[in-house]
């Protein structure tokens, strides 16, 4: 016989001692994990996990059934087929080991992502107006602002009272002056006298049309023989409409005349002039 055979004949010698069948056997089993499992619920329902409990101790080993008489020796038979495995026994009561102490507190979890906004609350309703503060200091003076437009001219004043007359002044040179116009005769005379005193040196004509004609003023001096003395010719030229010329320096006194012989291709009627000064 082999070693599996010698055990399955002490198992089944040592059902037979305790009387117990192969569905007792099985029932006894059962039951058996059955409390192991309510035994691990309880174990777990009761906050965390502790620590593992010591191994409970082995049972004791049932009592060994008696031999049976030895029976006769057969012929040897042909090798028999290997039995099937017995079942498994039953599985110890699991150890009821103390609560082992909670442990140490995990590191903070990394935070949240930040919720959204939430509706806004009402409106509160406004307070009540405080009081009126202490009035500040008075600041500092700004500085002068840029100057206004210049506003409107008032109205004239009444004219105030004449003042007393200035002495006379000086007496300022004299002009002999004379104008008339060409006549149909040549040469035509005119004729100029002075009111005041002074040397003429200069003399001034014009011709009032100008341009393509020219105008002499020839200025004569009359003398004590009734006749007269040449001082000096004033010329228009062509293009212009005055001239000028020198003098024979000559003392001019109130009631001095010259006389002035006019010569020239301005039309009759032209209009002429000629002034005698300083």
């Amino acid at each position: 016989m082999n070693s599996t055979t010698i055990n399955k004949n002490k198992f089944q010698n040592k059902s037979s001692q305790h009387g117990f069948t192969v569905l007792e056997g099985l029932f006894i089993a059962v039951l058996a994990v059955l409390v192991a499992l309510a035994g691990v619920y309880m174990v777990n329902a009761v906050g965390p996990k502790g620590e593992q409990g010591i191994q409970g101790s082995v049972g004791k080993q049932g009592v060994q059934g008696l031999t049976g008489d030895q029976g006769l020796t057969g012929d040897t038979g042909a090798q028999g087929l290997r039995g099937s495995t017995g079942l498994q026994g039953p599985i110890g009561l699991t150890g009821v080991g103390l609560q082992g102490p909670i442990g140490l507190a995990g590191l903070p979890g990394t935070p949240g992502v930040d919720g959204t906004n939430g509706t806004p609350g009402l409106a509160g309703t406004p307070g009540t107006n405080g009081t009126n503060g202490t009035p500040g200091l008075a600041g500092t003076p700004g500085t002068n602002g840029t100057p206004g437009l210049a506003g409107t001219p008032g109205t004239n004043g009444t004219p105030g009272l004449a003042g007393t007359p200035g002495a006379t002044g000086p007496t300022g040179p004299n002009f002999m002056t004379w104008s008339g116009s060409f006549l149909a005769t040549d040469p035509d005379y005119g004729l100029m006298i002075s009111g005041g005193s002074f040397t003429a040196t200069r003399v001034y004509c014009a011709l009032m049309t100008g341009g393509a004609y020219t105008a002499s003023f020839s200025i004569l001096l009359p003398n004590a023989n009734n006749g007269a003395d040449w001082i000096g010719t004033c010329t228009v030229p062509l293009n212009s409409r005055t001239g000028v010329a020198s003098l024979t320096y000559t003392t001019i006194v109130p009631g001095s005349w010259l006389e002035i012989q006019v010569s020239g291709n301005a039309p009759t009627g032209t209009k002429v002039g000629v002034a005698v000064g300083p």
